[in-house]
């Protein structure tokens, strides 16, 4: 078998499901990946679904072995939220010429300075929204590594 080098593997709830009903191989897969982590979503959908105390334990001795809570990258979550608000804002100003979701334009024209149901009020409010969610991750991202960090 062809060894592949990665820098790093998400680990996938997926792949925890099959771990726990008892698939030993790819436990032992798991175990021998030095670079692997669990993101904070991963480990909050396994804990939330537990069934029942004694499977919640097992889940944790399990995850607490592996515990290698990521970073988030702050510039990429700031330009990935802040580029999907601008297409939501663009495509919600352009729609409302139409006359499909003029009240959100309303409301978010009281915000966003020149942004109207328009072809260049469309692309006035994708730039505020770009700005908007661009602030809003970078507080996200900053938020969460400060929580997240080791002690």
């Amino acid at each position: 078998m062809e060894k592949i080098f990665v820098e790093k593997v998400l680990i996938d709830t997926c792949i925890f499901i099959d771990i726990f009903r008892g698939n030993k191989e790819l436990l032992e897969e798991i175990i021998n990946l030095l670079n692997s982590f669990v993101n904070s979503i991963v480990y909050m959908k396994l804990v939330q679904r537990a069934r029942n105390k004694a499977e919640l334990e097992k889940i944790l001795k399990f995850l607490k072995r592996r515990e290698k809570m990521e970073k988030l990258s702050v510039k990429g979550l700031a330009v990935g939220l802040g580029t999907s608000w601008a297409i939501y804002i663009l495509f919600a100003g352009w729609v409302s010429i139409f006359g499909w979701c003029t009240k959100f334009v309303e409301v978010m024209s009281s915000v966003y300075i020149g942004f109207n149901p328009s072809f260049l009020g469309g692309i006035i409010g994708a730039i505020w929204g770009f700005i908007d969610g661009a602030i809003g991750g970078l507080v996200i991202a900053i938020v969460y590594n400060a929580v997240t960090k080791k002690k």
